[in-house]
C-alpha cells in the first residue's frame, strides 16, 4: 500500500502539469469566463513552458482575451509574461527574479488586431525574452528587479505583486515619435484581478519622465474604480533635461501634495487603463497643501493648484502644461517684492513668459527698493492694494532685455511708498507696473547678473497723490525711468494726464523751504516733471493744454502764469534749495508776478541762472510797476530783460504807456506849472527801445535776493519814435532820457515836441523842431536847425482876430534853448508874431533872447511876452515901421524898441521919414522915433546879454 501511495505522489506533479496545460489551452469555461465592455473575454494565462514544481526558469507565459468584430469572435493576447527565474515559497507565495510583462494594446479594428505583437509559445525562450525587451517601447510595459506573487496557487493566478530592487514601467506615446513616459521606483504594489492590472501603488519615491518634464513624488497609487492618479506627498514636475521642447523653461511644479491626476482617456470600470493613468497627455491636474510654481526670479505659492494638461479637444498641445489655476492665500514672491491674494491664474508659454492673475477681497503687493542710483540703493518700499484683481505679465526669457514684465491693478488701487525724503500716497482705479531686466556688472568683468527695476508705472481713474512737499490730482499719472549701464537710475520721468493738478511747496522760483508758500499747477492736457537721480543734475516740468500755475500763501501778491504749454527747469538740489533755472511759456500766456508786473505774449522764455527774460507775441504787453507804485506799459513782438545791466530791449516796433518826468519843455512859461516834478503817463511807440532798471528786473528774472521795487533809470527808444501824453508829444528817430539825472535827448529829422494845454475851453498846441532835442529839469536844448510854434498872449484883440491868444513863430538855423522864463533862438533867426500889417512882429537876426513874464500860482494861463533881445545883423517889422541893426531891445511893459549899432548906424524908418544912429528908439504908444545916440559915438564891440 505504501508502495502505491508513494507511486502516486510521485505522479502528482505531473499529473497537475498536464491538467493546468490542458486547462490554460484549452476555451475558457463559462464558469471563468467574463465579457466586459468591447465585447472583450478573457481565460487563464497559457503557457508553454511548466509553471509547475516549486522553481523554473526563463518561463514565458500569456493571458489572451477575445474581442468581436462583426459578431465575430477573435481571440488575442492581452499581456505578457517573462521571468528569468521564480521559486515558490509556500502554496500560493512566489518569488520573482527579473520580472517582465508587456501589455497589447486593446484594439478597435481589425487592422489594429492584425498588428498587435504576436509571440508564440513555440519560440526558444532567449528569443521571447529579446523580442518583448524591443517591443517595451511602443507597449505598455513593467519590469522589475524582484517581484512577490501572491493570491494565486501558481504565478499566473496570482493577482498581487510587490515589486522591488528597481521598478520600471513604460508608456507610450500616443504620437510613437516621441518618447514614451517611463516610471522609476525602488518598488510597487500590483493588484489584478483575473490577470488584469486594477491597482497600481508606489510608496516611496518615484519618478515619471515624459517628453518634455519629469514628475517626481512619494507615494503613487491608480485603481480602476477610481480613474485617476496619486501621488500623495511632495509632488514635483519640471523639466526633462534632455528634452527638446520644454514646456517649463527653468520652472518648477511643487505642492505638499496630494496630486490628483485625471486622465481624458480613462474609461470607468475598464481595468486596462491603470498603467495608462500615468501617460500625461491630456487631462486635469490638481495639487494641494503649498502648493508652489518656481519661475526665474519669481515663485507663486497657493493652498491648491488646478491644471489643464493638454487641449481639450485631446488631440493638440499634448502634455502642455502651461495653464493653472491657484486657490487659498495665492503668494508671488520676486526678489524684490511680494504680491498676495485669495485667488490666482498662471498662464506659461514654453519660452519662458508667463502671465499671473491674483484676485481677493484685497489683493496687496509690497516691493523693495525700486530706486537705485548711481551712488547707493535707496531703502524704499511700496505698498499697494487693490479690491479687484491684479496681473503679473513676465516676458519669455529671450525677450528679457526688451520686454519688461508687468504687474497690472484693478478696481480702487492704494498705494503709499514709504521713502525717509520722498514718502508718497497715491489712489487710483487702476495700477500698471512695468519692470525692465538690467544688466549689473558683478566684481568679474566676465560676470553679469539681471535684476528687475522699475520701467514705468501708470495709475488711471481719479488719481491723487501726496506727497511730503507736493499733491497730485490727475486722471493717469505715468511715472517712466531710465537707467544707465550699470543698473543705476539716470532719470524718471512723472507725466499727469489732464486734467491735471501738481501742488508742491514754494513758489514760482522761491525757496523750496518756504512752506507756507503752494504752487499750484493745473493742465488741461498733461504736466510732465524729470527728475534726475542724482541731486547734482537739473530737473525740468512741462505743462500742455490750457495750463495755469498760481501761488497761494504769500505774504506779498501771488504770482500767476496761463498759458497753452509751459516747460520749467530746476536748477540742481543743494539743501533746500530748489529754483527755476529757466521757464518758457507759449500759447496765450499771462503772467503776473508778486511785484504786479504783468505780461501777456504767445511766448515767454526766463533763463534766471543767465538773467534773461524774452517775452514775444503780436504783439507781446509787458506792464510793471515801478517804485512809486506806478504802471508802466509796453508792446512789441519781442521784449527782452537782461538781468545784467537790468536792462529791457524791445524790438520789431513797439508802443507803451509809462510815466515819465514831463521835464521836455520849461512848461512853467507854458502851462503855468512846476511839470520839472512832477510825472505824466505818456503813451510810446517806435522800432527799439531799450531801458535800463533798477532793484530789480520785472517777472523776477533773477532770483529775488533783492526785493526793492522796480525803478525805471533809463530808457532809450528809436525808429519813428513817439512819445505821448496828454500834455505833450515828442517824435523823432531816437529818443534817451535818463531818469536818474532826468536828462533826456530826442534826434530826428526832424525831432518835434509838441505841448498842449487848455485854456478856457480852448487846446492850445506848442511845438517846436529840431534836429536833436536835449532836456533836463532847468533848461531844454533843441540842437541844428529849428522851428518853434509857441502860443503867447496878444497884446490886444481886434476885429479881424478877438482871440486873447497869437502864435509865436520862431525858425533858426542853430540852436534853441527854453529856461525858466527865457528862451534863446541862435542862427538866422526869424521871429514872427501875428500879421505885421496890424501889429504884429516879425524879427530876424543871428540871436533872438525872447524873455516872459514870470507864471503866477500853478493856474495854465497864455505865455505873455515880456521882452525880445536880439543879436546881430537885426532887421525889425511891424506894421509900417522898419528897423535894422546889430542889437534889438524890444520891452513890451515899456512898448518901447531899441536898436543899437556897432559897426554902422542902426536905423528905423516909417511912412518914409528914417533916422539912423548909434542907439535909435521906437515907442509904439507914441509911434515915434528918436536917436538916442548919434553914431559918431564909439560903439563896443561887445555886448552882454
Amino acid at each position: 500500500m505504501r508502495r502505491y501511495l508513494l507511486i502516486a505522489l510521485m505522479f502528482i506533479p505531473i499529473v497537475a502539469a498536464w491538467v493546468l496545460f490542458q486547462g490554460l489551452d484549452q476555451k475558457a469555461t463559462k464558469a471563468i469566463r467574463r465579457v466586459e465592455k468591447a465585447n472583450i473575454r478573457t481565460s487563464r494565462a497559457t503557457a508553454a513552458d511548466s509553471l509547475t514544481g516549486f522553481e523554473g526558469k526563463g518561463t514565458f507565459y500569456r493571458h489572451l482575451a477575445r474581442i468581436e468584430f462583426d459578431r465575430k469572435e477573435y481571440r488575442y493576447t492581452r499581456a505578457y509574461y517573462y521571468l528569468d527565474h521564480w521559486r515558490r515559497d509556500e502554496t500560493d507565495i512566489f518569488w520573482i527574479d527579473k520580472l517582465l510583462v508587456v501589455l497589447n494594446p486593446k484594439p478597435h479594428s481589425l487592422a489594429e488586431f492584425t498588428g498587435l505583437l504576436k509571440i508564440s509559445n513555440a519560440e526558444a525562450s532567449a528569443t521571447r525574452r529579446r523580442r518583448l525587451e524591443e517591443a517595451r517601447r511602443n507597449h505598455n510595459s513593467l519590469t522589475a528587479g524582484k517581484a512577490k506573487a501572491s493570491g494565486g496557487k501558481n504565478v499566473a493566478d496570482s493577482n498581487k505583486f510587490d515589486l522591488t530592487k528597481g521598478v520600471e514601467a513604460i508608456i507610450p506615446n500616443k504620437d510613437l515619435k516621441l518618447e514614451p513616459y517611463v516610471i522609476n521606483s525602488t518598488d510597487a504594489r500590483l493588484g489584478l484581478d483575473d490577470g488584469e492590472l486594477v491597482s497600481l501603488e508606489m510608496p516611496n519615491s518615484f519618478s515619471i519622465k515624459t517628453p518634455t518634464y519629469m514628475i517626481t513624488g512619494i507615494g503613487m497609487e491608480g485603481r480602476a474604480n477610481e480613474s485617476q492618479l496619486v501621488i500623495k506627498k511632495n509632488p514635483r514636475i519640471a523639466n526633462h533635461e534632455t528634452a527638446k521642447t520644454k514646456p517649463l523653461p527653468g520652472r518648477v511644479l511643487r505642492g505638499r501634495g496630494p496630486l490628483i491626476w485625471l486622465p481624458d482617456d480613462v474609461v470607468p470600470g475598464e481595468v486596462r487603463a491603470v498603467l495608462s493613468r500615468a501617460r500625461f497627455d491630456f487631462g486635469h491636474l490638481k495639487i494641494f497643501g503649498d502648493v508652489r510654481i518656481e519661475l526665474p526670479d519669481i515663485t507663486i505659492s497657493a493652498d491648491e493648484l488646478k491644471a489643464r494638461v493638454g487641449h481639450e479637444d485631446g488631440k493638440s498641445d499634448a502634455g502642455k502644461l502651461n495653464n493653472f489655476k491657484l486657490k487659498g492665500s495665492v503668494v508671488v514672491t520676486t526678489p524684490r517684492g511680494v504680491i498676495r491674494g485669495d485667488e490666482g491664474r498662471v498662464t506659461l508659454d514654453r519660452d519662458g513668459g508667463a502671465i499671473i492673475w491674483v484676485e481677493g477681497k484685497v489683493v496687496d503687493v509690497k516691493w523693495q527698493s525700486l530706486v537705485h542710483s548711481s551712488s547707493e540703493e535707496s531703502k524704499q518700499t511700496l505698498h499697494a492694494r487693490s479690491l479687484g484683481r491684479l496681473r503679473v505679465k513676465v516676458p519669455r526669457q529671450e525677450d528679457r532685455r526688451t520686454q519688461p514684465l508687468e504687474i497690472d491693478m484693478v478696481d480702487t488701487v492704494v498705494v503709499d511708498i514709504k521713502d525717509v525724503k520722498n514718502p508718497l500716497h497715491l489712489k487710483g482705479e487702476s495700477l500698471l507696473v512695468s519692470l525692465s531686466h538690467v544688466e549689473l556688472p558683478s566684481a568679474e568683468e566676465s560676470e553679469s547678473k539681471f535684476a528687475w527695476r522699475l520701467r514705468q508705472a501708470v495709475m488711471r481713474g481719479h488719481v491723487e497723490g501726496d506727497g511730503r512737499d507736493f499733491q497730485i490730482k490727475t486722471t493717469k499719472l505715468t511715472v517712466n525711468r531710465e537707467y544707465e549701464e550699470g543698473g543705476a537710475l539716470k532719470t524718471a520721468t512723472l507725466n499727469l494726464d489732464g486734467p491735471a493738478e501738481l501742488q508742491r511747496s514754494g513758489g514760482l522760483g522761491r525757496n523750496i523751504s518756504n512752506k507756507n508758500i503752494r504752487t499750484t499747477l493745473k493742465a488741461k492736457r498733461r504736466i510732465t516733471y524729470w527728475m534726475p537721480a542724482s541731486p547734482f543734475a537739473e530737473a525740468s516740468a512741462r505743462a500742455e493744454g490750457h495750463v495755469e500755475a498760481f501761488e497761494t500763501g504769500a505774504p506779498d501778491k501771488n504770482r500767476t502764469l496761463g498759458a497753452e504749454w509751459l516747460h520749467i527747469v530746476l536748477m540742481p538740489a543743494d539743501g533746500n534749495k530748489d529754483r527755476t533755472k529757466t521757464l518758457e511759456a507759449k500759447g496765450s500766456v499771462d503772467c503776473l508776478d508778486e511785484k504786479g508786473s504783468h505780461i501777456v505774449a504767445d511766448r515767454v522764455w526766463i533763463d534766471r541762472e543767465a538773467g534773461f527774460a524774452l517775452v514775444e507775441g503780436e504783439p507781446a504787453r509787458l506792464t510793471f510797476v515801478d517804485k512809486k507804485n506806478q504802471k508802466q506799459k509796453l508792446r512789441a513782438p519781442r521784449i527782452e530783460l537782461h538781468a545784467n545791466g537790468s536792462k529791457l530791449i524791445a524790438t520789431g516796433g513797439f508802443d507803451g504807456a509809462l510815466t515819465l518826468r514831463g521835464a521836455v519843455l520849461s512848461s512853467d512859461h507854458i502851462e503855468g506849472k512846476e511839470t520839472a516834478k512832477a510825472k505824466s503817463l505818456w503813451t510810446v511807440s517806435g522800432t527799439r527801445m531799450w531801458a535800463i532798471f533798477g532793484g530789480r528786473l520785472p517777472l523776477s528774472t533773477k532770483p529775488d535776493t533783492n526785493s526793492e521795487p522796480i525803478r525805471l533809470l533809463d530808457i532809450d527808444m528809436s525808429d519813428h519814435v513817439r512819445i505821448e501824453s496828454t500834455e505833450q508829444i515828442m517824435t523823432g528817430e531816437h529818443i534817451h532820457y535818463d531818469f536818474r539825472t532826468e536828462i533826456g535827448s530826442t534826434r530826428g529829422n526832424p525831432a518835434r515836441l509838441v505841448s498842449f494845454r487848455t485854456i478856457d475851453g480852448v487846446r492850445l498846441k506848442d511845438w517846436i523842431e529840431s534836429e536833436k532835442i536835449l532836456t533836463q529839469p532847468a533848461w531844454t536844448l533843441f540842437e541844428g536847425r529849428s522851428v518853434a510854434h509857441l502860443n503867447i498872449k496878444r497884446e490886444k484883440a481886434s476885429r479881424r482876430d478877438p482871440s486873447n491868444w497869437e502864435i509865436l513863430r520862431v525858425e533858426c538855423t542853430d540852436e534853441i534853448i527854453i529856461r525858466k522864463d527865457l528862451a534863446i533862438f541862435s542862427g538866422a533867426c526869424i521871429l514872427e508874431r501875428g500879421v505885421v500889417a496890424i501889429g504884429g512882429l516879425r524879427l530876424e537876426s543871428d540871436k533872438i533872447i525872447a524873455r516872459f513874464a514870470p507864471s503866477l500860482g500853478k493856474t495854465p494861463r497864455p505865455q505873455e511876452l515880456e521882452k525880445i533881445e536880439a543879436i546881430g545883423h537885426v532887421q525889425l517889422a511891424r506894421e509900417s515901421l522898419r528897423g535894422q541893426g546889430e542889437f534889438l531891445d524890444f520891452d513890451y511893459g515899456t512898448k518901447k524898441a531899441v536898436l543899437t549899432a556897432r559897426d554902422k548906424p542902426s536905423r528905423m524908418w516909417t511912412d518914409g521919414f528914417q533916422i539912423e544912429g548909434a542907439v535909435v528908439e521906437y515907442d509904439l504908444n507914441k509911434k515915434q522915433m528918436k536917436v538916442i545916440k548919434p553914431f559918431a559915438r564909439p560903439i563896443p564891440k561887445e555886448r552882454k546879454n
